[in-house]
C-alpha cells in the first residue's frame, strides 16, 4: 500500500462497565479520527457470506 508507517493495536472493553465503555470508545476515537486508511481483524467473524455480508461465528 506504499504506508512508511503500520500501528497495530489490540482493544479489550468490558462492555458491561458503562463508564469504561464510554472511555474506551473515547479514546479509541480520538486516536484515530485522522488516520488515511484502517485495517480491522474480527476474530470472531467468518468469510463472506454468498450476499457479501459478514456472518458472526459462535
Amino acid at each position: 500500500d506504499g504506508l512508511l508507517y503500520v500501528w497495530i493495536d489490540t482493544c479489550c472493553i468490558d462492555k458491561w462497565n458503562l463508564r469504561e465503555r464510554f472511555k474506551a470508545v473515547n479514546s479509541i476515537f480520538q486516536r484515530y479520527k485522522n488516520l488515511t486508511r484502517g485495517y480491522v481483524f474480527l476474530s470472531d467473524v467468518s468469510t463472506c457470506t454468498a450476499t457479501g455480508v459478514p456472518r458472526r461465528t459462535d
